[in-house]
């Protein structure tokens, strides 16, 4: 009987995630963050659409030339609805792609009345925090990973602000710094995994987007 009752709880709270089709116009792409040094890629999606997008992930992307960047696998969460999200892969080799970019992001709706996957085809166009590559010569950040403190140093700025995220772009820690170094205590996190840290200036444009592990 408990068995039976598990089964019935967890069916309803699978139920409860049901959905309809994501408009895909309500999703934009906001930052692609390359780091060659790292092989890695990074993808901030908004989710403009008051619907939570179910199990989502980037299949491909495609720069301007045809070339394939990447392939992704379907992640095992829920991103919230009127939030940016973030998706992260690993990279074969270096890449310096050709924009704009063609970003196939694809959502499964595995419960509700009309489970299946669909298929948004996202543009993007390079920007300042596009294709950063994570200048290691004018902001550094060590060490990484870490689960204590960490230590960011700017060579050309000495005042502004530390926007922490986790991957599903919520912001967890805020700093505001006045010397060209600055330290960050992980151990306030309430989980361990992967964060961003967007540096800005004291006028509030983007520095640098830097990928942190807190283990």
């Amino acid at each position: 009987m408990k068995n039976i009752t598990l089964i019935l709880i967890l069916i309803t709270q699978l139920n409860a995630f049901g959905q309809g089709q994501v408009n895909c116009s309500l999703l934009q792409a906001t930052d692609v963050i390359i780091n060659n040094s790292n092989l890695s890629i990074d993808f901030g999606i908004y989710n403009g659409d008051t619907m939570d997008s179910h199990y989502p992930y980037i299949a491909f992307t495609i720069d301007n030339n045809g070339d394939t960047l990447q392939h992704g696998d379907i992640n095992w969460f829920v991103t919230p609805a009127l939030d940016t999200s973030w998706y992260s892969y690993n990279l074969p080799n270096p890449i310096s792609p050709s924009y704009p970019l063609n970003i196939y992001f694809v959502y499964s709706n595995l419960t509700g009345s009309n489970p299946g996957s669909d298929t948004c085809i996202l543009n993007y166009t390079q920007t300042i925090t596009s294709h950063i590559e994570i200048d290691e010569r004018t902001v550094k950040l060590f060490p990484n990973p870490s689960n204590d403190i960490i230590t960011i140093t700017l060579d050309q700025h000495s005042n502004g602000q530390i926007i922490l995220t986790d991957i599903l772009g919520k912001v967890v820690l805020r700093k505001s710094f006045t010397s060209n170094e600055v330290q960050l205590n992980l151990k306030i996190l309430a989980s361990k995994g992967t964060y961003f840290a967007k540096v800005l200036d004291s006028t509030g444009n983007v520095i640098t987007i830097k990928k942190l592990i807190c283990r």
